[in-house]
């Protein structure tokens, strides 16, 4: 067998009682089964016994790989073995990066949409005009004439002034923006960022390596948490941690991550209200032709008749 520890089996297709059987003149019908390694930790100050299959052994996420045996009693009894972990700075660094990166492009793509003005150049295309155009020309007409449509949203107007108080919130909360700056992370001096974040990786690394346990990130009152915090009032996939509300910009155009949103937002009831709306002018328009042209085809029809009788009366006088 390939696989190591204990409930594994060899099979060589020995009758365990024919004794007569190569395989079992070989091994003398006597088996051994193999067991699984242990491991006796102190870990918290609990001492405890782990298990594995293999000589990789697990604890809290961290892996630990075990080439050789060792004094099994306590850590602190002689022969014992103790260590210490450090974070992966490297790849730490490289997440907050990302989450950085992440956020700074919500902002541009928020303050854009709020900030474009619409070209009335490009209005949207009717069915008529679509059957004279290309699909190439289609869709840049209309990605042209979907420009500047949340220009002035009071939603993201909001949004957009919230961003750029998430570090006047830090500040409330007791958190020093000295300490952040330490730690590689800033707030953007260009006024036109719209509350961006600055990351000095090398900063970042070098706080890592001295404090990695800082909770100027991840704690309470951390960037993190207070981004959090903020974004939910606007978009959360947990209802329950924002009042039982989605957040502003859900209620107002849905989401396709939370389907039953789709259809229980402010734009499609408004568009449905429109449709509706829309539905019942064309069923009186209807209504309405059909009775212009009742009383026209009834008024060409005695239009006609006085005619036919204006020739005949004609026709008498001579």
């Amino acid at each position: 067998s390939n696989e190591k520890g204990e409930g594994r089996k060899i099979t060589l297709g020995a009758d365990p009682k024919d004794t007569t059987d190569a395989a079992n003149l070989i091994f003398g019908g006597v088996s051994t089964d193999g067991t699984d390694g242990e491991m006796s930790i102190l870990y918290n100050g609990v001492q405890t016994t782990i298990t594995s299959s293999s000589n990789t052994f697990s604890i809290d996420g961290l892996d630990i790989r075990a080439t050789n045996t060792f004094n099994t009693g306590s850590a602190t009894a002689e022969g014992g073995v103790s260590f210490t972990a450090s974070a992966d700075t490297e790849k730490v660094t490289e997440t907050v990066k990302k989450f950085i990166e992440a956020y700074n492009a919500m902002i541009d793509e928020v303050r854009t949409q709020a900030t474009t003005k619409p070209d009335s150049n490009y209005k949207p295309l009717t069915d008529d005009q679509k059957n004279e155009m290309n699909e190439t020309s289609i869709k840049n007409w209309e990605d042209k004439a979907k420009e500047g449509i949340l220009y002035n949203s009071s939603a993201l107007k909001d949004l957009d002034n919230a961003t750029q108080g998430i570090f006047s919130s830090m500040m409330i909360n007791g958190v020093s923006y000295d300490d952040l700056e330490k730690i590689g992370i800033s707030f953007s001096d260009d006024y036109t960022a719209g509350g961006k974040i600055v990351f000095d990786e090398e900063k970042f690394k070098t706080a890592m390596d001295s404090d990695p346990e800082s909770d100027l990130f991840t704690g309470t009152h951390g960037i993190v948490n207070t981004i959090d915090s903020t974004l939910s009032t606007y978009a959360t996939r947990y209802a329950s941690r924002n009042g039982n509300s989605y957040g502003v910009l859900i209620e107002e155009a849905g989401s396709e991550k939370l389907s039953l949103t789709l259809t229980n937002n402010s734009i499609y009831k408004e568009l449905k209200d429109m449709q509706e709306t829309i539905t019942n002018l064309q069923s009186q328009l209807s209504t309405e032709q059909d009775r212009y042209i009742s009383q026209f085809t009834q008024m060409e029809r005695l239009i006609n008749q006085m005619n036919s009788q204006s020739s005949y009366l004609s026709q008498l006088g001579g």
